[in-house]
């Protein structure tokens, strides 16, 4: 239980804390910080600079600080960082954590990015919004060979990097899934079913493929739910809320 190192990651309040097998992030609303899962050695830092789109000519300073990071997420298998910005106009942006230049960006959102979650492969990110509405955009697909070859008894999510290629970001289902934003996601360990949780006191299954909504849970929680845990070997979800309860 002893404190193993202090870490003076930011100079503002940590808002975010995520981590995957081989890298920790932390993040305030202002940047966003990669470090080293072992050695807890930071080595990426994205501040205001990169996370703010060119100013128009003439138009007047932008305030250092805005606020600016509203979601975050990472994923070991797919090498990539996601993380969502407010302003000027609400944006996904996708980095890979390994080092490589590639950078993509999902814009031309309806409503501000409230949760980010990657699927445990890779191949989906799933954000929640404010609106209640959540959108998956695929980022991976199996290679053919590897779709022809007999299946595994492994789960997805255990296959072999060289059995998937990348590609852009395509949406590809939008859930009205709450009355409320969206606070929390989470997939569980196949990548087949998504639970969205809300401000609205509910949490939902959802299925990827289809969109169909397979379970609710709708009684509870007295407050808005802020977290979402899913554990697959004993078939549980769990959540907590402000009103203090974890169920």
């Amino acid at each position: 239980g002893a404190a193993v190192r202090d870490i003076d990651a930011h100079a503002g309040r940590v808002k975010f804390l995520v981590r995957s097998t081989g890298h920790v992030v932390s993040a305030t609303e202002r940047d966003v910080k990669l470090w080293d899962g072992r050695t807890l050695a930071p080595f990426m830092t994205i501040d205001n600079l990169d996370l703010l789109s060119p100013s128009e000519p003439g138009a007047p300073p932008r305030r250092q600080n805005h606020r600016q990071v509203s979601a975050v997420a990472i994923n070991g298998p797919s090498s990539r960082l996601a993380y969502a910005i407010r302003s000027p106009v609400p944006r996904i942006q996708l980095w890979d954590v390994e080092g490589e230049a590639r950078e993509d960006s999902i814009q031309n959102l309806e409503a501000l990015v409230t949760a980010l979650a990657f699927s445990p492969s890779g191949e989906f990110l799933a954000a929640g919004m404010s609106d209640g509405t959540a959108i998956l955009w695929r980022l991976r697909d199996l290679t053919p060979y590897a779709r022809d070859r007999k299946p595994r008894p492994q789960i997805k999510a255990r296959r072999p990097r060289e059995d998937w290629v990348e590609r852009p970001p395509s949406r590809t289902l939008s859930l009205s899934a709450h009355k409320k934003p969206i606070t929390a996601l989470a997939f569980t360990g196949d990548g087949s079913r998504l639970v969205t949780a809300s401000e609205d006191r509910t949490a939902k299954l959802w299925d990827v493929e289809s969109g169909e909504q397979t379970l609710s849970f709708l009684r509870g929680h007295s407050d808005s739910i802020t977290s979402v845990s899913v554990r697959d070997k004993g078939g549980r979800l769990i959540t907590g809320s402000l009103d203090g309860s974890a169920l």
